[in-house]
């Protein structure tokens, strides 16, 4: 049986999770620069996954920090 590389991948991410322990948590993820021209042969490509990257971070930044003041106020709460 010949197994096929998957043909998408998740290049930013951004997550709320609860634990175990019901804690609330965020998670800002994204593929490293180094890997990008690994993935992502063509320069065009490389060009605009860069310039997601970047326009994610600018964006989730402030939401990531807004967020986990939120949850970290909840948490000592609780």
């Amino acid at each position: 049986m010949r197994v096929i590389a998957p043909k998408d991948a998740t290049i930013i991410g951004f997550r709320i999770i609860i634990d175990s322990d019901g804690v609330l948590m965020t998670e800002q993820t994204e593929l490293p620069d180094e890997h990008i021209s690994k993935v992502f042969r063509e320069e065009g490509s490389q060009v605009l996954v860069r310039a997601a990257i970047r326009s994610f971070k600018e964006i989730a930044g402030d939401m990531h920090s807004q967020i986990e003041t939120e949850i970290d106020a909840i948490n000592r709460a609780c």
